[in-house]
């Protein structure tokens, strides 16, 4: 498998195991503009209003874990996935790219319809 700028060889005796997570903040600043009214107007029994626009979020973080044991490419050289500076480098390395790539998930767009019914 290929980590970040290096490939390894999973261990048969200690296979690399590994567990990804990715975090989105949980609330942001939202701009929208809508038309209607939620509540009917004079004779008028049915509404729909509507709205668009956008939430900011910010960048989200993901963060990568590996266990196990990880070999150079030829299947020698051994080492623990969790202690080894040269792998966590790997690992460090790619949770960086994930990053750089979802950059663009700052901005997510609202479209929003409801109805209204007045008795």
């Amino acid at each position: 498998f290929t980590l970040g700028n290096a490939s390894f060889l999973s261990d048969p005796a200690s296979p690399v195991t590994g567990s990804a997570k990715m975090d989105f903040n949980q609330a942001g600043p939202t701009f929208t503009v809508g038309w209607g009214n939620i509540l009917a107007r004079s004779s008028k029994r049915f509404t729909v209003p509507f709205e668009v626009g956008f939430v900011y979020q910010g960048s989200p973080k993901s963060r990568l874990n590996l266990a196990g044991s990880a070999c150079d490419p030829l299947g020698v050289n051994c080492r623990n996935a969790v202690n080894d500076p040269i792998v966590q480098s790997q690992v460090l390395t790619e949770q960086n790219k994930i990053n750089s790539d979802t950059n663009f998930l700052q901005v997510y767009p609202i479209i929003s319809i409801g109805f209204g019914f007045k008795f």
